[in-house]
C-alpha cells in the first residue's frame, strides 16, 4: 500500500529483525521483534498475532467463551469510563451505570496509560470473552470512593460472527425515539446486522419517519461493500463512496440510485473508535450530502487488508490498498471529521443523558 515505506529501508529493517530472531533463544521474543517491526510503519491494518501456543494469557487476551456483558467502556480523560448500560439487565440490576469509573475488572488493572492506538476493540473483545462467569467491577463515581459491582454473566444470546478470520459478536438495536424518528445501532459490517438495518430503514421509509440516527460509535468496521449496500437506501442519483487503489489497479465504492428511497434526514453518529468499513461509509455519505455526520472525528483506520495464516498458527494482516473519498481525502490517519462534534462529559453520563443522540434528535427537529 505505502510505497515510501515512510521513509524507512525495509531491507535494513528486516536484516536487523532477522539477526535479532537468529540470536535469540527464547520463541516468545522472536515473535515480538517481528510484531515490533511491523508498528515502526504506524499503518492501521498492519498486525502480526504469535500462535495460542506463544500468547501468554495477560486482561486484554480472551480466556473464554461468548458472555452477555451489556454495557460498553470507552476512554475518556485516560480513563476506562462506562458509556452505556443497556436497560434492566444484570449489569443495570447490580448497579452500574452511565459515567462509572472503572479502575479493576476481577483481578485486572484497567487504568493505565495506554500506547495502542486503539485500546477500545482489545478491551471489548476481552470483556465479551471474560474467563469466568462472575464479573466484578472495582468503581468510583466522580469521587475518591469505591464501589464493587459484581453479576453473573449469560453466554452471549445474540448473532456470534464467525467469517473467515473475522469473529466477532454481532449486535443489533432499533428503537422510535421522540418525534417519530428512527433509532439504529449495529456493532459490525457483516450480512446478518447489515441485512437488519435495512430492513428497518425500509420500514421507516414507508412509514415516513422524519429522520434515522445511524449510531455507528464504536464499530470497527468490517466487509467493506456492504457500506454500499445500506448507502443505496438513501441514494437518488449514482455516486461512489470512494476509490481504493492498489498496486493492481483502482476499485471504486458505487452506490446507484434507488426507485424509492428514505426522503427523512439521515444522522450518523461516529466516535474515536469508528473504523474501517464505518469510516468508509460516513465519509462517502458526507462527501456525497447524503448524512449529517455528529460525533467526534473516527479513528483514521481505513485501509483494505487481507488475512493469512501460517503453518505455526500466527496470522499476518496487511493493507493491499489506499482508500481515499470521491472528493480525494484520505482517512487513514485522519479519520472523518463530524460536521456537529459532540464530546461526552462524566456529568452527562452520570446524569443518565447520551449528548450525541440528543444532538441528533436536535438536528432532525429542527431540519
Amino acid at each position: 500500500y505505502d510505497d515510501t515505506y515512510r521513509g524507512m529501508s525495509w531491507k535494513t529493517l528486516t536484516q536487523k529483525t532477522r539477526k535479532k530472531i537468529l540470536q535469540e533463544q527464547n520463541s516468545a521474543k522472536r515473535y515480538f521483534y517481528i510484531s515490533e517491526m511491523l508498528k515502526t510503519f504506524n499503518h492501521s491494518h498492519l498486525n502480526f498475532t504469535p500462535p495460542a501456543h506463544i500468547v501468554k494469557p495477560t486482561s486484554i487476551i480472551p480466556n473464554g467463551t461468548a458472555k452477555d456483558i451489556n454495557f460498553e467502556m470507552e476512554r475518556l480523560n485516560n480513563e476506562w469510563v462506562v458509556t452505556r448500560v443497556k436497560n434492566n439487565s444484570k449489569a443495570w440490576r447490580a448497579g452500574l451505570r452511565p459515567g462509572y469509573i472503572v479502575n479493576k475488572i476481577g483481578r485486572w488493572r484497567i487504568n493505565k496509560p495506554s500506547s495502542e492506538r486503539l485500546p477500545f476493540f482489545n478491551m471489548r473483545m476481552m470483556l465479551h470473552h471474560f474467563p469466568m462467569r462472575r464479573i466484578t467491577l472495582e468503581c468510583k463515581k466522580n469521587t475518591p470512593v469505591i464501589s464493587t459491582i459484581s453479576w453473573h454473566l449469560n453466554s452471549f444470546s445474540g448473532k456470534y460472527i464467525n467469517i473467515g478470520y473475522i469473529k466477532d459478536h454481532a449486535e443489533f438495536e432499533y428503537k422510535t425515539l421522540t418525534g417519530n424518528i428512527t433509532y439504529i445501532r449495529f456493532s459490525i459490517f457483516m450480512v446478518p446486522p447489515v441485512k437488519k438495518a435495512i430492513e428497518i430503514i425500509k420500514k421507516a421509509r414507508e412509514q415516513k419517519c422524519p429522520g434515522i440516527i445511524l449510531d455507528l460509535r464504536n464499530n470497527p468496521g468490517g466487509m467493506a461493500m456492504l457500506s454500499s449496500a445500506i448507502a443505496k437506501e438513501f441514494c437518488q442519483k449514482d455516486y461512489i463512496l470512494g476509490k481504493q487503489k492498489s498496486r493492481r489497479g483502482t476499485m471504486t465504492f458505487p452506490v446507484f440510485a434507488q426507485a424509492k428511497t428514505f426522503n427523512g434526514k439521515l444522522v450518523i453518529l461516529i466516535n474515536h473508535n469508528s473504523a474501517s468499513t464505518t469510516e468508509v461509509f460516513a465519509a462517502g455519505m458526507q462527501t456525497n450530502k447524503s448524512a449529517v455526520i455528529i460525533g467526534q472525528t473516527s479513528a483514521g483506520m481505513a485501509l483494505p487488508s487481507i488475512m493469512v495464516s501460517f503453518r505455526d498458527g500466527s496470522l499476518f494482516q496487511y493493507p493491499i490498498a489506499d482508500f481515499k473519498t470521491a472528493s480525494g481525502k484520505q482517512l487513514e490517519e485522519n479519520g472523518v471529521t463530524p460536521d456537529i462534534k459532540v464530546e461526552h462529559s462524566m456529568e452527562s453520563l452520570l446524569a443518565g443523558r447520551d449528548v450525541f443522540i440528543e444532538e441528533a434528535i436536535n438536528f432532525i427537529q429542527e431540519q
